[in-house]
């Protein structure tokens, strides 16, 4: 395996940490109780960004809180799944990662579909894509290291000499 390919792993691995803290600290919240500007830390700083780049969030659709509910509770165990299988070089996470990039990309177009077609689109592109733009970088990646065949190739067996 070479390096470019180790250096792939580790972006991967990088967005994934990402996605499980975003799912851990502010999915998870957000799914117990709205943004306000009485929220407190990274809350806080969530309420500061949606008022300035993702107002629909900050409104909450019940849509929106569905989704992010999914996300958090249940997209999360995929992230897990796939952090473990790339720290750990395990291949049987190949066809799981390619069910799982499924279903992300039709969340993913899904939910900006209903964000750009909405009363209240991102204002501004290039911070509403920076918070969102990973998840489409993890898929490529993860489609470059599991579409063709196993992520990790197996190491050829040496012969024993007797």
């Amino acid at each position: 395996m070479g390096t470019a390919t180790r250096v792939v792993d580790f972006i991967i691995i990088i967005l994934h940490c990402y996605f499980l803290w975003s799912c851990t600290m502010i999915e998870t919240k957000y799914c117990a109780a709205p943004l306000s500007e009485d929220s407190e830390g990274l809350m806080k700083t969530t309420y500061d960004f949606s008022v300035k780049y993702n107002p629909l969030f900050l409104k909450r659709p019940r849509w929106l809180q569905v989704a992010t509910c999914m996300s958090a509770y249940g997209l999360s165990v995929f992230y897990v799944v796939i952090l473990v299988s790339f720290l750990l070089k395990l291949n049987l996470v190949r066809i799981p990662v390619l069910i799982f990039v499924g279903a992300k990309i039709y969340a993913l177009f899904f939910y900006h579909i209903m964000e750009y077609t909405s009363e209240l689109p991102p204002p501004d592109p290039v911070p509403y894509w920076g918070v969102e733009g990973p998840y489409f970088v993890s898929i490529t990646l993860l489609l470059l290291r599991c579409a063709f065949s196993d992520p990790f190739p197996s190491e050829p067996r040496k012969a024993h000499s007797e």
